[in-house]
């Protein structure tokens, strides 16, 4: 399945739209609910009564954040919320799956099934999916990966040489700009000792996730991995349990980066800083 890339590609930028004090409301005005709702939220933890009304803020948020993409999905026209924070602040999606370059993985990962074919072992599986991740989420660059493509692992040398000279001639970057990256020296050295071998350290990670028996495990297998800390581990599990590759569920396990309990924090109150 060829990647589109203009069907991710974000909007055009449109003029700004001023919201009138009239149409400036907050969420709660907005979904036509009382702010006396949380009183009523039922089960919930000790350490968590207290902050009732912080935990229905949250979700009430989330809940519109996503109903402002759905509708720029549909291509409606804006404003997409009545919310002055909404239409004035910028914001993550709230499902990964939804980002840009998740989207433009899960290609790659559609066509590498079809390549394989139907009768390819579930470790081949995994052992193709997890060398896919490894080499682009160091980059999470969509543009670097639609000029040179995914490489076999056989083909890293003269992918990472390519990758040097065609971004060095047009004097952009390889990597992206969303997060801290490793830099091209770093990623070259441990691309090239994980294709090593015949991948011999790809093959051996892979197995060791196979057999683990929980989430946690395996992310203390893909660590295993030189340049992978706990975010890019984290990013890359993600990766393996949306190709089917292990049986993990959604809400097994869950590895929050230092801005996630910040917030949760920040929020909840529940992560001790």
């Amino acid at each position: 399945m060829p990647y589109n890339d203009t069907a991710t590609e974000p909007p055009e930028k449109k003029a700004k739209i001023q919201c009138s004090p009239k149409v400036s409301l907050s969420l709660w005005e907005i979904h036509g609910l009382d702010e006396k709702v949380p009183i009523h939220i039922p089960n919930l933890p000790t350490a968590l009564r207290e902050n009732r009304q912080n935990i229905a803020d949250f979700f009430l948020f989330v809940y519109e954040r996503q109903r402002i993409w759905e509708r720029r999905n549909r291509d409606e026209a804006q404003p997409w919320s009545q919310n002055p924070v909404f239409l004035d602040c910028s914001f993550c999606n709230n499902y990964r799956e939804l980002d840009r370059g998740t989207q433009f993985f899960h290609a790659h990962v559609l066509d590498l099934r079809d390549s394989m074919g139907p009768n390819v072992s579930k470790l081949d599986w995994l052992t193709a999916v997890l060398w896919a991740s490894y080499v682009y989420r160091q980059v999470n660059k969509v543009e670097s990966f639609l000029q040179l493509g995914f490489p076999e692992p056989r083909d890293a040398v003269s992918f990472l040489k390519r990758a040097s000279s065609q971004f060095k001639e047009k004097g952009c970057s390889f990597f992206t700009g969303a997060h801290q990256t490793q830099g091209y020296v770093n990623y070259r050295r441990h691309v090239e000792a994980v294709a090593r071998n015949d991948g011999k350290l790809l093959r051996e990670v892979s197995k060791k996730i196979s057999n683990a028996s929980n989430t946690k495990l395996c992310l203390k297998h893909l660590r295993a991995f030189p340049g992978i800390g706990q975010f890019l581990a984290w990013q890359m599990l993600c990766d393996l349990r949306e190709s089917y590759c292990i049986d993990a569920k959604v809400d097994d396990y869950c590895e929050l980066g230092p801005g996630a309990i910040s917030t949760c924090n920040l929020k909840l109150r529940v992560f001790p800083l």
